[in-house]
C-alpha cells in the first residue's frame, strides 16, 4: 500500500513539475516525495485542475511534443490507480476522462506517420478505456446483456 502511495505521490510531483515550467523532475522532488505523500481525492482535483487550465504537457497543437504527451498520460495513469479515489470524487474523474477525450480527437493520427504522435495517442486511448470503465460507467450497466430488451429467440423465430 505505501509503495502505490508514493508511487502515486512521485508521479504526481512530476507531472506537476512538468506543468509549472516544462522541465523535468530534480533531484529536490525527490526528498519531498520521501517526506509527502497525498490523498488521491486531492491529486485527483489539482490534476483536473491543471487539465482544465491547458497546463504545459496536454496541450495538443502544431508544436507539441508528442512523446512528453506520452509521459504525462504514463503520469496521469499512475495518479488514477486508486478506484476508491475516483469513485469517491466521480465528478473530477468525470472531467478528467472528458479532457482526455477532448486530446484524443485532437490529435490527428490517420496513416501513423509519426511514432511519438501514435503512441501518446494510443497511451491516452487506453487510459481513457480504463478510466471509463473503472469510475465513469456504472458496473451493472456494463454486466448487464446487451440485448436485455430484447425478445426471446422464440419470439425472433415467430415459434407458436
Amino acid at each position: 500500500m505505501r509503495c502505490m502511495q508514493l508511487r502515486r505521490s512521485l508521479s504526481f510531483l512530476f507531472l506537476r513539475k512538468q506543468t509549472l515550467d516544462g522541465t523535468e523532475g530534480d533531484a529536490s522532488l525527490d526528498s519531498l516525495a520521501r517526506t509527502a505523500t497525498l490523498p488521491s481525492q486531492i491529486a485527483l482535483r489539482v490534476v483536473s485542475e491543471m487539465m482544465l487550465d491547458g497546463g504545459l504537457p496536454f496541450q495538443v497543437g502544431s508544436s507539441v511534443d508528442y512523446s512528453q504527451l506520452e509521459a504525462a498520460v504514463g503520469l496521469l495513469s499512475n495518479i488514477l490507480d486508486s478506484v476508491q479515489a475516483m469513485h469517491d470524487v466521480r465528478d473530477v474523474s468525470r472531467s478528467i476522462y472528458q479532457r482526455l477525450c477532448v486530446i484524443n480527437q485532437r490529435i490527428s493520427d490517420g496513416v501513423a506517420d509519426n511514432i511519438d504522435k501514435t503512441l501518446a495517442k494510443d497511451a491516452i486511448q487506453t487510459l481513457v478505456v480504463r478510466l471509463f470503465m473503472t469510475a465513469i460507467s456504472d458496473s451493472a450497466e456494463r454486466l448487464s446483456p446487451v440485448y436485455s430488451s430484447a425478445r426471446p429467440l422464440d419470439n425472433w423465430l415467430n415459434i407458436t
